[in-house]
């Protein structure tokens, strides 16, 4: 489903279901929503799906790579620092650095949002083995050896529209060098951002509730994890005008977040 132009490419609206699917290991699925797959430029997202008490093994990316858990329970290891996720919490991991991800339900399905600053993800399994492991404590919330660990319950909330309140999870003034920004949004009933472009790529995630993204020409209702795509120079806002409150995962191909307000359309 497309319409607008920016530099030459669409809108994409990608519900859950129609993305390009890869097996990371077994009972690990891949859903693509946001890469090369759909011409996105120097972003990729998707949702990860871990059966119950799978794992990924250790491994490593030349690249950055932010995990936030929406469903279930985890915990991620990186280098020797071990973290227990609860939902909607954030880590973010920069190049080259090794981590583990392990779904710790015996019973229960973990689902992860994931995101990358590259059109096209590499990865490559690690062999190094660590003799002891640190609990990094469940109220910690910052930089922790290379990486960093957002709490969701603990984050700095902001306006960034009305009736909103906004999460950074990741951006070049957090964790240098991760080459791309992003964080949760709230939108309260009647929430909304003004009109508005970026210079650089986005990806929206409808993570619980349900928004109306509105473009110069087209309106899409999106739920249940369905991501829009929204190119460098097109104008467009969300808006939630149920009564339920409405999450959205954004992220960036640029380091910082930045946005141009348009006229209201």
């Amino acid at each position: 489903m497309t319409s607008g132009s920016a530099d030459g490419r669409l809108e994409i609206i990608n519900p859950i279901g129609s993305g390009a699917i890869a097996e990371l290991a077994p009972g690990i699925i891949c859903e693509a929503q946001v890469g090369a797959h759909n011409n996105a430029v120097n972003l990729f997202t998707a949702i990860v799906t871990f059966d119950a008490g799978k794992s990924l093994p250790a491994h490593t990316h030349p690249h950055a790579e932010s995990i936030t858990l929406l469903t279930g329970s985890a915990v991620v290891e990186v280098e020797n620092r071990r973290y227990h996720l609860q939902q909607y919490d954030n880590i973010t991991i920069p190049e080259n650095v090794m981590h583990k991800v392990i779904n710790t339900s015996p019973a229960e399905k973990a689902i992860f949002h994931i995101a990358m600053p590259v059109s096209v993800p590499e990865r490559s399994i690690s062999e190094k083995i660590f003799e002891a492991y640190i609990s990094i404590p469940d109220d910690f919330n910052g930089i922790s050896g290379k990486e960093y660990i957002t709490r969701y319950r603990l984050a700095t909330r902001y306006d960034a529209g009305s009736s909103t309140a906004f999460i950074d999870y990741f951006n070049e003034s957090m964790l240098s060098g991760v080459g791309m920004s992003g964080g949760l949004g709230i939108f309260y009933k009647d929430g909304r951002l003004p009109a508005h472009f970026h210079s650089f790529d986005e990806s929206i995630c409808i993570i619980s509730g349900q928004a109306i993204c509105v473009t110069q020409q087209n309106k899409y209702l999106l739920a249940d994890f369905s991501t829009a795509l929204q190119p460098h120079g097109l104008p467009h806002y969300f808006i939630n005008p149920y009564q339920k409150e409405m999450y959205m995962i954004w992220v960036y191909a640029g380091a910082m977040p930045v946005r141009t307000e348009v006229a209201d359309f």
